[in-house]
C-alpha cells in the first residue's frame, strides 16, 4: 500500500494544472513545519498546541490521500483534546515514519 492515494494525487494534478508543483512544495513545507510543531508541543506537554498542529496536519494529509499519516494525526488530536498525552511520543514516532513515507511517495511521482 502506498503512503498516498495516487488516484487522489492525479486528480489534484489534473485540477491544479501548472499550480500542482507549487501545491506539492507548499504541502511538503507545511508538513515539515507541522511535524516539528507537534514534536515540540509534545515535548512541552502542551495539549492544546498538540491538538491544533495535529488537526492541521490531519486535514492537509487527508486532502492528499495520505491515509496513515492522517489517521495517526487524528489519534493524536483526539488524545490531546482529552488532555491525554501518555501515548503522544509513540504517535510522534509514527507520524514521523509516515511523513518520510509520504515524502518518498511524492518524490516517486515524477
Amino acid at each position: 500500500m502506498s503512503a498516498i492515494d495516487v488516484d487522489m494525487v492525479e486528480d489534484l494534478r489534473s485540477m491544479l494544472g501548472d499550480d500542482f508543483e507549487l501545491f506539492l512544495t507548499t504541502f511538503r513545507n507545511d508538513m515539515d513545519v507541522r511535524c516539528q510543531a507537534i514534536a515540540e508541543a509534545v515535548s512541552q506537554a502542551d495539549s492544546d498546541a498538540v491538538r491544533r498542529a495535529a488537526h492541521s496536519l490531519k486535514g492537509s494529509s487527508s486532502n492528499l490521500g495520505a491515509v496513515e499519516l492522517s489517521s495517526a494525526c487524528a489519534t493524536l488530536e483526539t488524545q490531546a483534546h482529552e488532555g491525554n498525552l501518555a501515548n503522544a511520543e509513540a504517535l510522534v514516532v509514527e507520524i514521523e515514519k509516515n511523513r518520510q513515507l509520504v515524502l518518498e511517495a511524492l518524490n516517486n511521482l515524477a
